[in-house]
């Protein structure tokens, strides 16, 4: 039985979603990995990459104004742009967010276990598994512990930026940071790619958008609130991070390590560091279950039309979740978690979101002035700064993007033959 997805979210539900979806990644990871690439140039990485996703926040908003169901760029490309645009940005969120989750549950098996990378790989399973089952509980449960997890994460934070002021300021840690040189041109582009990717947890409010009471105007507020309070905390975060170690380290301890608990230590505060190893690994779960919720929408989406298996488009008539496509979407995720350290999973998230978002812009060109929220130049602004990021990333994580697209294409071909005969 099809079964209907529940408007159940407000805007503090959705707020403290988009937010869920962010911090973990965003903090305890990616933050580091560009200040590894871009050194004290994260800060103002971290504001271009914020001015682009505010862009691309407007556009995704209006549009789920104008269309509030279920599987974001995706259903836009349809209605807008024409099947194959829908399929593509379909399947190009499938798999950016996929990376995203096999980042975030390699990052939390790194924090756990920090031993060989087998066992981080099937600790990664099995937290990437285990919270996809929590997802098939339902909508509403996951709701109430992401706010859980985001309340105490954010309490956390502010703790570790203020007991830093002083070794950030002063100097006076256990650690003097090498002086950061200035970054190349497309060091600093993708160092801004990945610090954009982090921003863009706000998308699962478009892709719930079928979930949403009144999402005209809830949706516009819960991206905007939560750009504004993700800009501050990342600016902050990195601030501290490059002053008491430097850039280069920091990138070192975001790809081996619990980050902010070493810069911690090296601040003189490492009774703060237990609690950011706790926070780092709630606020990575948090993302995981934001992202896998996600994720099975647009699976769902694409089985109502056929385009991916029909069984996808299922929904449990009691907990309003499709099960099958969480199902599906967790084995893609723990499939990029084999074959991916967090650095390369990352960054092909960052090359796929970032040419799924092309896609959606290009949607909101054709929204009728009625439907319009924002001005035009808005939409041009966030197309011509995700196609110019995009080409900024490594060529062995576009191959790998380009290589999952084709076999997801395939597997439309395979439906539509099958649905043929």
């Amino acid at each position: 039985m099809a079964g209907k997805l529940k408007r159940e979210l407000n805007t503090g539900h959705a707020l403290l979603l988009g937010l869920g979806s962010i911090f973990g990644t965003g903090v305890f990871v990616t933050i580091g990995l560009s200040a590894g690439l871009a050194g004290s140039w994260v800060i103002p990485a971290i504001m271009v990459a914020g001015l682009l996703a505010t862009l691309n926040a407007l556009n995704s908003a209006q549009l789920a104004a104008a269309y509030p169901v279920s599987g974001g760029a995706y259903e836009y490309g349809h209605r807008l742009l024409g099947p194959n645009w829908g399929f593509g940005a379909g399947a190009l969120f499938l798999v950016a967010k996929a990376a995203s989750a096999a980042t975030a549950s390699l990052a939390f098996a790194q924090m756990i276990l920090p031993a060989d990378m087998l066992e981080t790989r099937l600790l990664a399973l099995v937290v990437l598994l285990g919270v996809s089952a929590l997802v098939m509980l339902g909508l509403r449960r996951s709701s109430r512990i992401n706010a859980l997890m985001v309340g105490g994460i954010l309490g956390v934070l502010v703790l570790y930026i203020l007991a830093m002021l002083p070794a950030s300021i002063f100097g006076d840690g256990e650690v003097t940071p090498r002086t950061d040189t200035r970054p190349g041109g497309m060091d600093f582009l993708h160092a801004t790619a990945l610090v954009f990717v982090a921003y863009t947890g706000y998308g699962r409010l478009a892709t719930l958008g079928g979930e949403i009471r009144n999402p005209r105007r809830t949706i516009p507020r819960a991206i905007i609130g939560t750009l504004l309070v993700t800009t501050v905390v990342y600016t902050l975060v990195a601030i501290v991070g490059v002053m008491v170690v430097g850039g280069a380290q920091y990138g070192e301890l975001a790809r081996e390590s619990s980050p902010l608990a070493e810069i911690a230590k090296s601040g003189g505060a490492g009774w703060l560091a237990p609690l950011l190893v706790l926070a780092g690994a709630v606020a990575l779960l948090a993302v995981i279950l934001n992202l896998i919720l996600g994720l099975s929408r647009v699976a769902l989406s694409m089985g109502r039309r056929g385009e991916m298996p029909v069984m996808l488009a299922r929904v449990h008539p009691g907990t309003g979740n499709p099960d099958p496509a969480t199902m599906f979407v967790a084995f893609l995720a723990a499939a990029f978690v084999m074959v991916n350290s967090i650095e390369g999973a990352w960054t092909l998230s960052a090359f796929t979101v970032l040419v799924y978002y092309g896609i959606n812009n290009l949607a909101a060109l054709k929204l009728s002035a009625r439907q319009r929220l924002y001005p035009r130049w808005t939409t041009w602004g966030g197309i011509i700064g995700c196609l110019s990021l995009a080409f900024a990333i490594p060529p062995a994580a576009m191959v790998q993007g380009i290589i999952m697209m084709v076999i997801i294409f395939l597997v439309r071909l395979e439906q539509k033959f099958y649905r043929g005969r």
